[in-house]
């Protein structure tokens, strides 16, 4: 549901519509709060309950902004914020924001006080129910494996220091790669895309 809603959906305008459900399911476009509001209408069909949480969020350059995402209830509590995964500039669903804990997300989500807000566990996360999670310098180089195979991997990283060489010193990364796995080597062109605050790094082949 969520993953066609990112497909279907772009950000901008700032017509009425665009901040409610209409938006997003009858024109194709929306602000945060938009999306926030299909996202509830499409789960709560789906028997999924879901709710709109409003409050300010601040991005990967620092600006804290007016913001809108959404609390529902799966395996248990958990957060998501569908505009933030929906990165069309550069033509991703990062997958960044599906199933956040309450410790995920304040990482750079406040919501706004006199909001009911159960606490939210991590059993939903995107990355944590793939094994996506790196914790070890094992698991980084097993990701590293399959990105020289499949050309990309989208990984939320446990350990700040594994985050830092794999988002800021990546080149030095994969040099390091090269040399300890040279029947995996990459050595082709790529992209990234990372968020400091939630630890995670997409990389993508570009050649």
């Amino acid at each position: 549901i969520l993953d066609v809603l990112c497909q279907s959906v772009l950000y901008g305008g700032d017509e009425e519509m665009r901040h409610t459900a209409v938006g997003p399911l009858l024109q194709g476009a929306a602000t945060c709060e938009g999306y926030a509001q299909a996202v509830a209408l499409v789960c709560r069909m789906k028997g999924i309950p879901c709710g709109v949480i409003i409050g300010n969020a601040t991005d990967n350059a620092g600006r804290t902004d007016r913001h809108a995402w959404n609390l529902l209830r799966m395996n248990g509590y958990t957060l998501l914020d569908l505009t933030w995964n929906d990165q069309n500039g550069i033509g991703l669903n990062t997958r960044w924001y599906y199933g956040l804990s309450s410790r995920q997300m304040a990482a750079d989500h406040l919501p706004d006080a006199g909001q009911n807000i159960p606490h939210c566990g991590e059993q939903d996360n995107w990355h944590a129910q793939r094994g996506l999670v790196i914790a070890t310098e094992a698991e980084l180089l097993s990701a590293l494996q399959m990105f020289s195979r499949e050309g990309q991997i989208n990984l939320r990283f446990a350990d700040s220091v594994l985050y830092a060489r794999a988002a800021h010193d990546t080149h030095a990364l994969l040099d390091d790669f090269n040399r300890a796995c040279p029947q995996d080597a990459f050595y082709g062109a790529y992209s990234i895309v990372h968020s400091d605050a939630q630890q995670c790094v997409i990389l993508q082949r570009t050649e």
